[in-house]
């Protein structure tokens, strides 16, 4: 029997084993997170089972198994310029929660990768937690790694999340293990040496150990349940199993980077700017491919934001690539032949996938030519014999354009390029990003479910769908990470509830507002917005008096603004309703905004809907609106409600 090779192959055999060791094999989540509003892309196979993490998940559910679509942003500069950076990714994932820890953790990886990968034991390595003797042990004394292959490093480098314990944040927490194979062995390195050949020593495998609960103290307690987290990067094992030299020389992007080599009329790893470029545009390529089937299409902000960075970039390598006319969508169908199989939502999703990458491009391309314009603009100004940096990041940042044509042009213009300020410009982008990414090692709401999680705090009753009004006790205040016990007036804080009538923002819709009252009528807290912390309720706002952690209130939502969103959030399915009616089932929800004031709804089809079309769809709202029928509130799951539509 063969051993797995291609990345399906190695999908396969990684899920086909833990599901015959008592693991739930469940499907990748979305890239967009379910159920978290905190997370702007889903960033690791441990994201969709915070609450099996907390204690409060499905039932019956102790191990689970997946391979996780991912997306990351923070490093996209280095995407195409090294092995292994990408911005898409899988992650193969195993889960106990409660159940089996450390040891059968380690002797079950160790017999995936020499058992049923055939890699031999001796060119891999183990890193641990320089205080984590259980995992040293097991590493050395079961597997039977030497002790000079096992390396112990400290907080920073082997402990989820980094630095817990002398940093925070809060919350449940613990050491890591990491499982590396050495590329080119030899003599071994030092302790030190590990961590600073990056390119010899190839971390295939990461054992998050979660067995503590920081505290306010910082003190270690240990969690009622000890949990497994670990994640294998699929692209850096299929490199190892196909000997490629880097990741993007596997099967799996190999028919994405012939497609791309036919366009540009160019051969792959004959210059390698060129291959820079191509990679970047393989990766990025899937990146919006996958983004888009998940219904996080280009746009203005937040995720869509992102999205359409991630396309311009890869629009850019084209252009420099020569390309002269729109691309992106002719390589849809390589990623489909390669990856469809595991997700049918791609072909699914192909037609709209394909209108929104032609408009897109097209509009930037036009954007792009805006960014030659500029620049020559810029060269009209005075300069000092110097071209400043920051201006060449803002050509970048806005209008995608590349800084090396930058450099050259304005070197031709007999001025010097501020390389300093430009990347000055780029690490403050930078630091922005990864803020602004949410894609941290803290998973748990910006640490709020986590610090909540800490107090033993129950969850919140939400009784807001048929009560607008109901007393509560406050059962815990927040101040950014920290809990305080009280608020004063004027200060601003979030809320938690033991039950709350506010409904928090989600699918679309924006969060309640409202007021905190006491007995006597008197308002102590204005509620400006509500969002989840999930299994929490959050109730952002400022404090109009005296509010205490223990004190009952009377929760009241701004019955005027739910009934005025409630309106537009029918209106949503109904021009949902409508479209597909006259356009065709293509019609796919991409996003909404539901308020007070408007609702939109973000839709992906074919093609753009004639004037008549709009007009029918129109008439069709209008006349269910006119019909003034009941309206029922029903209960499903995610699947209950697709198949329903």
């Amino acid at each position: 029997m063969s051993l797995p090779r291609t990345g399906a192959e190695i999908r396969e055999a990684f899920l086909s084993f833990f599901e015959e060791r008592g693991h739930a094999r469940l499907p990748s989540d979305s890239l967009i997170p379910s159920d978290d509003p905190t997370l702007l892309f889903t960033g690791a196979g441990m994201n969709q089972f915070k609450d099996e993490f907390l204690g409060q998940g499905r039932p019956g559910l102790v191990r689970a198994t997946t391979s996780q679509k991912c997306l990351r942003v923070p490093d996209l500069e280095n995407v195409g310029r090294t092995p292994r950076h990408h911005t898409f990714f899988e992650m193969l994932g195993n889960f106990s929660f409660g159940d089996y820890f450390k040891e059968e953790a380690i002797l079950w990886e160790w017999e995936f990768f020499t058992s049923t990968l055939g890699w031999d034991g001796e060119r891999m390595v183990a890193t641990v937690y320089k205080e984590d003797e259980e995992a040293f042990g097991i590493w050395h004394e079961v597997i039977g790694l030497p002790e000079e292959r096992i390396f112990r490093f400290g907080e920073k480098e082997n402990y989820w999340p980094a630095e817990a314990p002398s940093l925070g944040p809060n919350g449940p927490c613990g050491p890591c293990s990491e499982l590396y194979f050495d590329l080119d062995p030899g003599q071994l390195p030092s302790t030190s040496g590990l961590a600073a050949l990056p390119e010899r020593f190839l971390e295939v495998g990461n054992f998050v150990f979660t067995q503590f609960n920081r505290q306010e103290s910082g003190a270690l307690a240990p969690l009622p349940q000890s949990n497994i987290d670990v994640g294998l990067g699929l692209e850096r094992i299929a490199a190892v199993a196909q000997d490629a030299a880097n990741n993007f020389e596997t099967e799996i992007f190999k028919p994405l980077l012939a497609s791309i080599q036919e366009i540009a009329g160019q051969d792959y790893g004959k210059d390698e700017d060129a291959d820079v470029c191509m990679r970047r545009i393989a990766d990025h390529a899937r990146a919006v491919f996958f983004c888009i089937a998940d219904g996080a299409s280009p746009g203005k902000e937040g995720r869509a934001y992102v999205v359409r960075k991630i396309l311009r970039r890869a629009v850019r390598d084209g252009i420099s690539l020569g390309v002269r006319e729109p691309f992106l969508a002719s390589l849809l169908p390589a990623v489909i032949d390669s990856m469809g199989s595991a997700y049918p939502e791609l072909e699914e999703q192909a037609p709209g996938i394909r209108t929104i990458l032609q408009g897109e491009e097209e509009q930037f391309r036009e954007v792009f030519q805006k960014g030659i314009v500029r620049l020559k603009s810029l060269l009209k100004e005075p300069r000092d014999g110097i071209f400043p940096g920051a201006l060449g990041f803002e050509l970048h940042d806005t209008y995608g354009f590349p800084v090396d044509i930058t450099q050259v042009v304005v070197e031709e213009a007999g001025l010097r390029f501020d390389h300093v300020g430009y990347q000055a410009a780029m690490d403050e982008q930078r630091s922005r990003a990864r803020e602004f990414s949410a894609i941290t090692g803290d998973i748990f709401s910006a640490s709020s479910a986590g610090i909540l999680q800490s107090g033993g705090l129950e969850a919140t009753e939400f009784l807001g769908w048929d009560q607008d009004e109901v007393p509560a006790i406050v059962l815990c205040i927040l101040k950014g990470k920290e809990k305080i016990p009280s608020l004063e007036s004027g200060e601003f804080g979030a809320v938690v509830l033991d039950k709350t009538p506010f409904y928090p923002e989600g699918g679309g819709q924006v969060g309640d507002q409202g007021s905190l009252v006491d007995s006597k009528g008197k308002v102590l807290f204005e509620v400006s917005d509500t969002q989840s912390a999930h299994p929490f309720v959050l109730h952002l706002g400022d404090a109009a008096g005296s509010l205490k952690v223990g004190q009952e209130v009377l929760a009241k939502i701004s019955v005027s603004l739910r009934r005025a969103t409630e309106i537009h959030h029918t209106a949503t399915h109904l021009l949902h309703s409508a479209m597909k009616e006259v356009l065709g089932d293509a019609v796919r929800q991409a996003g909404s905004l539901v308020s007070k004031e408007k609702l939109r709804f973000d839709y992906t089809t074919e093609q753009a809907p004639t004037s008549e079309e709009r007009k029918r769809i129109e008439e069709l709202v209008q006349s269910e609106i006119l019909k003034a029928s009941p309206l029922a509130t029903s209960f499903s799951t995610l699947n209950e409600a697709r198949a329903a539509r």
